[in-house]
């Protein structure tokens, strides 16, 4: 049976995730980020301590959240409307 080799990054969903992922690879001797890489989203303040020092993904978490509300209100009324993709701008930090 082959043997895996260990992750070389995580990219967490959010920064909360993130954050408890540094704390994992800090408790199992690995150095982040010379071992393992670790990238969060959303750009908490927290994110932004020396202490904690993340890089994350930063965006517009008000903007994201009145599209999400928007295209449900549209598909609630018109359920057969054609799906839509959106964008929204990021910028990586740290």
């Amino acid at each position: 049976m082959a043997t895996l080799a260990p992750p070389t990054a995580a990219f967490c969903a959010n920064d909360e995730l993130a954050i408890g992922a540094l704390e994992a690879a800090r408790t199992a001797d690995l150095a982040v980020p010379g071992d393992i890489t670790i990238v969060g989203f959303d750009d908490i303040p927290l994110s932004r301590l020396n202490l904690i020092n993340l890089t994350t993904v930063g965006c517009d978490l008000t903007a994201m959240a009145r599209s999400a509300a928007d295209l449900l209100i549209d598909r609630i009324a018109d359920p057969g409307r054609p799906p839509r993709k959106l964008i929204h701008p990021t910028r990586l930090v740290g």
